[in-house]
């Protein structure tokens, strides 16, 4: 058994000497300085927060919050990237261009052979639509897709109806001014819900190909200038094919007509005279 002696005396706890020669802070149940006891309680004393242990408290601090900010921007920058409109442009290399909220290309896609062709290469990210269709356009012209006299089709796809609407004429007036002084080319503009219909059709520039687009000569048709009028049906009737006359003048009887030819199958009708009237 284990003897301490007892150095120290306070209201709560004494310090006691055991036979290690070690001091132990026990629980003072009535001690004196001097007294030699063999059953004694330890107290645990608190260890002291060392620096080490504080600083990786503020460092679980700070993770966290920065694993919120991170949250945060990959939110922002998701929303950024979501898809609001597209736009399909059509020369004869076809693509497709998705935009955000504030008109920012998100992708580009070629939708056919041309159209990967003319997007090869080309670096489209945090550039405006309107720059983009304007440098689209020039990359077409310069490998020879829009010539003179070509054609640019536009679909505006959006499940926003105000953008779509405020889309159409901005985009058919900006395509004007760029090509303004460069080429004669015809701009069309259709909205995907109406497919078919053409929002706009202007020309630049200069003169219309209004009729070039449709195609119609109807009013030059010559419906109204018909022989219909002067059709040999107002002419004279045919005459019935008569006989020749007898030398006296006389008429002919029946059997001396030249109808009674008929039965023997050498009717004189093909020399009559009604199908001269008609020749």
């Amino acid at each position: 058994m284990k003897k301490y002696m007892v150095m120290e005396c306070h209201l709560s706890y004494a310090v006691v000497l055991d036979e290690e020669g070690r001091f132990l802070k026990v629980a003072n149940r009535h001690y004196e300085v001097g007294q030699i006891v063999t059953d004694v309680f330890e107290m645990q004393i608190p260890q002291p927060v060392t620096r080490k242990k504080a600083n990786k408290k503020w460092l679980y601090s700070l993770s966290a919050i920065a694993a919120c900010m991170i949250l945060v921007l990959v939110s922002i920058f998701q929303i950024g990237q979501m898809t609001h409109a597209s736009v399909y442009m059509t020369i004869n290399p076809e693509v497709r261009i998705d935009v955000n909220r504030k008109n920012v290309v998100v992708d580009i896609d070629g939708l056919n052979e041309d159209g990967d062709d003319l997007i090869e290469g080309y670096t489209y990210k945090k550039k405006k639509l309107d720059l983009v269709m304007d440098e689209l356009v020039d990359r077409a012209i310069d490998m020879g897709y829009l010539k003179e006299g070509g054609r640019i089709s536009l679909m505006l796809d959006s499940d926003n109806d105000e953008w779509i609407d405020a889309h159409i004429k901005k985009l058919n007036a900006q395509l004007n001014r760029h090509l303004d002084k460069k080429l004669k080319v015809t701009i069309v503009v259709v909205d995907k819900r109406t497919y078919g219909n053409k929002a706009s059709i202007p020309v630049v520039p200069g003169g219309s190909d209004y009729s070039d687009y449709y195609g119609s000569d109807y009013g030059d048709s010559d419906y109204g200038d018909s022989d219909y009028d002067d059709s040999d049906y107002g002419g004279r009737r045919p005459t019935r094919p008569t006989g020749p006359t007898s030398p006296s003048g006389s008429v002919p009887s029946a059997d001396d007509s030249d109808y009674s030819d008929y039965d023997d199958g050498q009717t004189d009708y093909d020399d009559s005279d009604y199908d001269s009237d008609f020749s």
